[in-house]
């Protein structure tokens, strides 16, 4: 029991709320935030109005989804997707690997050519001037 005398517990699988994030269902019974939100999944799916999102898992109305080669993807993760890694990820993926292996060798020696090359032009640019 609390101070109030009031069990506040989740209709599904008994979790107490009390003082926690929950959901209320028209009814005014509690459920815990994962239970209410598998149970507005299944809602959804069985009214014939959802489908999943291949990025992220969740359920969203058919007009919600766009097409990203053979996936459905929410609007959410179909930006992300066409956003791309970006560069930090980019360069980072340049020495990702197994943790020094020749293929990874070969990638610093590539990035090293050209930085040299960038500075080269940049003192072949300041020097002609």
């Amino acid at each position: 029991m609390t101070e109030s005398g009031i069990v506040k517990a989740c209709i599904s699988c008994g979790k107490q709320v009390n003082g926690q994030k929950r959901m209320k269902d028209s009814q005014g019974k509690y459920w815990c935030m994962e239970c209410g939100a598998e149970d507005q999944r299944k809602k959804l799916m069985s009214s014939g109005g959802g489908s999943l999102c291949g990025g992220c898992g969740e359920t969203f109305p058919a007009h919600q989804l766009s097409k990203w080669g053979s996936r459905q993807l929410c609007t959410s993760c179909s930006r992300s997707q066409s956003k791309g890694p970006g560069a930090m990820q980019t360069i980072k993926g340049l020495f990702a690997g197994s943790g020094g292996g020749q293929n990874d060798k070969g990638k610093l020696i590539k990035l090293g050519v050209v930085v040299v090359l960038l500075v080269l032009v940049v003192i072949w640019q300041h020097t002609s001037k």
